[in-house]
This record gives C-alpha cells, structure tokens and sequence, in this order.
C-alpha cells in the first residue's frame, strides 16, 4: 500500500496552485506582539449573542473555531476607516470600524442576500470564548441521539458528540448528509453552550440538562429559534452512507459531460479510478472534503486517480459560478479540475444528473472503478470536527488502493 500523504487538518489558509502570493503571518509565540486579541459576539437576536475571538494583524485577522484557525485578508479601507475582511472560499466578509481596544460592524452572508448581516462587536480581552461560572455537573461524554424538531410531524435525527477538555467541550453533531463542524462550549452547572462561526455557519446551541437529557433550542444565523433535544444513547447509529444515493432505475452507469473554463469537455475517465465530487463552494463540508481529495490526487495521480468536481452554485449565471469556483480551488489549493454545473437546486440536479435516483448532500461522492463502474457513491462527509474522519481518510486510501490494484 502506497504510504499517503500528510496534509495539514483544521487551518484554511489562502494558497493557490496557481500563483504565489504574500504569506500572512498567524499569531504564535513569535509573532503575537504584531497582533491583538479580541472577543467578539455576533448578535443573532436581541438576547443570543454568538461569541468568538480573533487576532487582528495590519492586513489580515485570525478567527479561532474550535479546533481551526480561519485567516482572513483586508480587502478594502475605505475613506471612513471601515475596513473589510473576506473569509476565504466563502462569499462571506467582515465589515468593521476599529479603534485600538474595540471594533464594531457586522458579518455579512452575501450569498444569502444583502439584508443576511449580524452585527457585531468586540473589545480587546483575554477572557475565553465562553465563560466558565459554575463547576459542570456531570460529564457529557459517550454518544448522544439528536432530535432537532422534536416537537414536529418531521423531526430530524442526528448524532451529537462532545468531548471535554481543560477550556471546557469540543465537538460536533452528525447529520446522515454532513457534520456541523467544529463545535466549542462549555457546561455551566447543568447549562450547555455550545457555537460555531466559520463564515457560513454561525450556529450557537444552548441547552438544560434535566433528567439525564439535553433540552433547549439552537439557532442558525438569523433565524428563529429551533428546539433541539439529546439523550444518551450508544445504540443510535446514522444510516450508511452508501445507500442514500444510487444510480436510478434503467442507469448501469454514471456518466455525464461538461464544459471547463478552457472549454475542453470531461467525462468519466475509463482506464482510470475516478473520484467524482457532487459540491458546492458554499458548502464548509465541501471544502473539508476538497481537502482529503487534493490531497489523495498528489499522492496517486502519478497511479492512475483521478478526481473531479462538479459544482453546483447559489446562483445560476456561469460568470458568478466560475467566479465563486475560482475563488474556492485558489483558498484552498485544489489542482484538479472543478465545472460549474449551474445552480444548487433539486430542479436542476435531477436535470444534470438524471442517472442518480437523487443528490440529497452537499458533498456526494462517486467512486468509479477503471472501467467506469460506479464501485460505490458515499452521500454526505464526516469532517475533522468528528470522530469519524481519521477513520474515513484510512478506509478512502484502502479503497483506491484496492481499485488502482485489482
């Protein structure tokens, strides 16, 4: 078995395959004199404020989520002194107005239209993300069953993980189609609180634990609040991935063919083991597998991998699709190829790739042999906030090794 490649998990740098370009510092020992450390909070109602801390440098700040640091470079400075900061991949900023001790502005979700913007504020501080007031009243380890509307006619079921640590708990909670990441709180008595802020998710949760079950309500951005519930249960399990997503009834093969930049058609490559990924760049599970696939297509393209992604955009203009695709394999440093396959939305998947009896997830794998057999087509991704992932890059590096060798 070839040995597989390291690659770096939890830091979304911008690099380019293409060009290089000026490397921004992160704070370290070194280097933590040049910036300064604030806590900010994201004002998602006039009651829920989602905390998170940054470094601000001259030309770039260093959000810290969880278990990643997330760089953002100054974009404009405009004649009033607001300055703006793009999140990378995402078509996301931050607008603020900074004095030395304290910034003001808002976060700005601008595939989700010009009023998505979360005002926010932050000061100079040393003080944690979450505050730690009272001692935790018992541990929330083990395996949790998520019940998100519960109190609906169509509940969703999840699996939440959480684990403690000196500054309180990490983890993430795992839907059948993806993640949400790279969760970071902490347990006040019987009070949990919970959040995540990566320039497409801003989710804070908030929760009671009372008879052994954690109840209360989480919110997603702007929206209203949603009830959630857990309970200890290490018999819950999510179904397989492998069979949400298959080829629709009269397909024996998943083909298609469309356009690059270039305007040089792909297809299915025969002779090849092809990885085919179904992606958004709005999407962070998306770019967390992008990530993994980069990095197996440097270790075995010289063997006969392959990978492409077709992309499916907010919008349905090419020029803004191609835009936002260039943007995404630029942050994060993808050399194979991506094709915009228009915009994210039943109606128009179902049209471009009839052969799939549905695309319910965001990303969607498909594994074609050399012969360009469908070998498997895995729906969702279990990120490196998960405890699942470590096991999902080894399991991917047996399963191309095995096809590149059968």
């Amino acid at each position: 078995m070839k040995v597989f490649a390291p690659f770096v998990l939890g830091v979304l740098i911008l690099a380019s395959c293409e060009s290089p370009r000026p490397k921004i510092e992160t704070p370290s020992v070194e280097t933590k004199d040049k910036f300064k450390r604030f806590r900010a909070e994201l004002a998602l109602n006039d009651s829920t404020k989602l905390p998170f801390i940054f470094y601000r440098g001259e030309t770039s700040i260093t959000i810290l989520n969880g278990g990643e640091e997330i760089i953002l470079r100054q974009n404009i400075r405009r004649e009033d002194d607001t300055l703006e900061y793009l999140f990378p991949v995402y078509n996301s900023v931050l607008n603020m107005l900074c004095s030395d001790e304290h910034c003001a502005g808002y976060f700005w979700d601008k595939d989700k239209g010009d009023t998505f913007r979360i005002d926010f504020t932050a000061d100079v501080s040393d003080a944690p993300r979450f505050e730690q007031t009272k001692d935790a009243c018992c541990s929330l380890k083990d395996e949790w069953e998520v019940i998100f509307r519960y109190d609906s006619d169509r509940p969703r079921h999840a699996l939440g993980e959480f684990t403690e640590n000196d500054s309180g708990y990490t983890g993430s909670i795992i839907t059948p189609t993806g993640d949400y990441r790279y969760l970071q709180g902490v347990m006040n008595g019987r009070q949990l609180q919970m959040a995540t802020f990566d320039g497409k998710f801003a989710y804070y949760f908030a929760a009671e634990l009372v008879d052994k079950k954690l109840q209360g309500h989480y919110f997603a951005g702007l929206s209203e609040a949603i009830p959630w519930r857990a309970q200890r249960n290490d018999t819950f399990s999510l179904p397989d991935a492998t069979g949400l997503t298959h080829l629709a009834e009269g397909y024996s093969r998943f083909d298609f063919a469309l356009t690059d930049q270039n305007g040089d058609t792909l297809r299915p490559a025969i002779g090849k083991v092809h990885l085919i990924q179904i992606l958004g760049s709005w999407c962070p599970n998306c770019s967390d597998e992008a990530k993994v696939l980069e990095s197996f297509y440097q270790t075995y393209g010289d063997d006969g991998l392959t990978v492409t992604g077709i992309a499916f955009e907010m919008r349905d203009d090419s020029a803004s699709g191609w835009k936002a695709i260039s943007k995404m394999k630029e942050d994060l440093g993808l050399s194979y190829p991506i094709v915009y396959a228009g915009k994210a939305d039943p109606k128009n998947t179902s049209e471009m790739l009839p052969m799939l009896n549905r695309v319910m997830a965001y990303p969607t794998l498909i594994v074609l042999n050399r012969r360009g057999e469908v070998h498997s087509i895995k729906t969702g991704f279990k990120g490196p906030g998960t405890s699942f992932f470590e096991q999902y890059v080894e399991d991917m590096e047996m399963l191309i090794n095995e096809l590149l060798y059968e």
